[in-house]
């Protein structure tokens, strides 16, 4: 190192009693940060082997999230107490960006949806309602596709993936009344249904996870109910890729009404 330096660093003057000269006490202070640095980059490293050592950046569309979370945050943490969970909410659009950028590490989102390179798997399918203002089909316990045609269909304002999803899987190209409101939410929409400003339709998990205004009524739709796809996106080869597909898998079973740790419920391929 003096070779190097071209200057002392030890001071030989005592042969009895070595000892740091100034520049060598400046580099030996360098030095142990250095250690201590690289110390800590090799625990990180080791921790990164075990599951759940990282926090997750999760995004979630927001007609999943205020649904869907409630049910499925309390058992990922109590199953998996040093879980750190980041969850972010955003539209579908915004949500692939960040995904694909490494701003996120996975999404949880609706299809279908051009999720470009990220990878893709859907863990459940769920079926649109009808929701109408109270009375509007006196008498009725289901609805049709052209029923609701009829009416005047309310969507959520543009950016939102649900209204493709709505005119997509119903393939409705006759509307009588396209309505766009600019409702930003579904408990929006759902409030402007029960005040009569016209009908839309909702997801399973909204019409069995949320409080339903009173002056809606919620029919099945006959005689084959439209239905979105629910599932995550990542980064392929993403290096918390395990955490993700653990955390995945458990959400999965969550959703399908089973225990996290219940073998009897998997998802096949993928994982």
């Amino acid at each position: 190192m003096e070779a190097i330096l071209g200057a002392k660093v030890i001071d030989r003057g005592n042969r009895a009693s070595l000892k740091f000269t100034p520049l060598g006490e400046d580099i030996l202070a360098h030095g142990r940060k250095t250690i201590a640095s690289l110390t800590d980059i090799t625990d990180r490293a080791r921790r990164l082997q075990k599951p759940l050592s990282w926090p997750l950046k999760l995004g979630v569309i927001p007609t999943i999230a205020p649904y869907l979370l409630p049910t499925i945050l309390q058992p990922l943490q109590k199953a998996f107490p040093t879980l750190k969970l980041n969850v972010h909410e955003l539209q579908s659009r915004q949500l692939v960006e960040k995904v694909s950028e490494g701003t996120l590490d996975f999404g949880l989102m609706a299809f279908p949806f051009d999720t470009k390179e990220l990878q893709q798997l859907p863990l459940i399918e769920e079926k649109f309602y009808g929701a109408a203002p109270k009375g509007l089909f006196s008498g009725k316990t289901e609805i049709t596709l052209a029923e609701i045609e009829e009416q005047k269909l309310l969507l959520l304002s543009e950016g939102h993936c649900l209204s493709d999803h709505i005119l997509e899987a119903c393939n409705m190209k006759h509307v009588s009344q396209l309505q766009d409101v600019s409702a930003t939410s579904l408990s929006t929409l759902m409030q402007l249904v029960s005040h009569g400003y016209g009908v839309t339709l909702l997801p399973e998990m909204v019409v069995r996870e949320s409080p339903l205004p009173k002056g809606m009524d919620i029919l099945p739709i006959i005689p084959d109910a439209p239905s979105r796809k629910i599932g995550v996106v990542w980064r392929k080869n993403a290096a918390l890729e395990k955490d993700i597909m653990l955390v995945t898998l458990s959400i999965f079973r969550l959703m399908h009404g089973k225990g996290i740790f219940d073998d009897s419920c998997n998802i096949t391929g993928e994982i």
